[in-house]
């Protein structure tokens, strides 16, 4: 007999489309939840990933980008056959950042308890995972992919290394990296001001000192989209070229 729903929501500091690829994407998924993640993010795709020795396995049904994902969930070998339950994950933006509200539905009594320990215990890992400048960097590179005239940086996870490997390039130009966990990205001077202006960040400082009036380095409580950010710094610098 099936009952009532396991649900968790909690508020995530990053935004909605990140949170989402976390539950998308095998290696992120595998830096909060589970051992191996093979996934294919489509309705009709399968959901397969491995925890603590269980194999959870079923099928993604909804896949609404970035607001919703449901996706079946079973264990072979407990009370709960693969695929027999449901998993409704809904993102909302929120206060710059994600409330995130999960719904695990259709599970058998004997098996509540033991996933609402799971949720309560993986949920929070996400939050930390998601919340990370350099996850939100990696799903900014992800959105670039695919473009022939885009160069992907040497390493999305370099700190302090040298200037400009974990930076995004068009025809061999940077317009995006990541600096100090923070944003930097090259725009329009005015563009800059204006944004310099609002409280959203501050104009770049080279080593020398010399202030670089094309280029913002995005506060880290800015509300600004990372990726509509970067996409317009892309315009700008392809421009230039």
């Amino acid at each position: 007999m099936a009952a009532e729903p396991v649900v968790v929501s909690l508020h995530i500091d990053a935004p909605p489309d990140v949170v989402f690829d976390c539950f998308c994407d095998p290696a992120a998924l595998d830096t909060w939840m589970g051992d191996r993640a093979e996934l294919d993010p489509r309705p009709g795709g399968s959901f397969a990933v491995d925890i603590d020795e269980m194999a959870v396995r079923g099928e993604f049904t909804v896949v609404e980008r970035p607001t919703r994902l449901v996706f079946s969930w079973g264990c072979a070998g407990t009370d709960g056959t693969p695929g027999a339950s449901t998993v409704e994950v809904t993102l909302t933006e929120d206060r710059g950042g994600t409330e995130l509200t999960l719904v695990h539905r259709d599970l058998p009594l004997s098996e509540i308890s033991t996933h609402t320990t799971g949720w309560n215990r993986f949920l929070p890992r996400l939050a930390a995972v998601a919340s990370d400048p350099t996850t939100r960097f990696g799903a900014l590179v992800d959105a670039f992919a695919g473009n022939p005239d885009i160069t992907p940086p040497e390493d999305v996870f370099a700190r302090g290394r040298k200037f400009g490997s974990n930076a995004l390039k068009v025809n061999n130009k940077i317009f995006a990296m990541l600096r100090q966990d923070r944003l930097v990205v090259k725009l329009p001077g005015e563009r800059v001001e204006a944004l310099v202006g609002t409280g959203h960040g501050e104009r770049m400082v080279s080593g020398g000192g010399r202030v670089m009036s094309e280029w913002l380095v995005l506060d880290k409580a800015s509300g600004e989209d990372w990726t509509a950010l970067a996409r317009e710094a892309c315009e700008f610098v392809a421009r230039e070229a």
